[in-house]
C-alpha cells in the first residue's frame, strides 16, 4: 500500500483572493495557485491540495483587516 505524499500548505490570505503554495516534505516548492475567499473557494483549495497529496503542516499569513476566511484543511 502506498501513501499519498505528504505537503506543505502555505496561504497568504488577502481581502479578495487567497494564494496558496505546495511544496513537498523537503521544501521544494510544487504548485502555487490562487482562490477566491468564498466558503466554495475554500472547498476547491482543499480539493486543488489533494490532488497532489496529504496535507500534513499547514500556515497562513493573514492580515487581520483584510482577511475574510481561512480554509482548513
Amino acid at each position: 500500500m502506498t501513501h499519498p505524499p505528504q505537503l506543505i500548505l502555505g496561504v497568504d490570505t488577502h481581502k479578495d483572493v487567497h494564494v496558496a503554495v505546495l511544496l513537498d516534505r523537503l521544501g521544494r516548492y510544487l504548485a502555487a495557485a490562487s482562490f477566491g475567499t468564498t466558503d466554495a473557494a475554500n472547498t476547491d483549495l482543499v480539493a486543488w491540495t489533494r490532488r497532489y497529496g496529504q496535507v500534513t503542516t499547514a500556515g497562513s499569513r493573514a492580515l487581520a483587516a483584510t482577511a475574510t476566511g481561512s480554509p482548513s484543511t
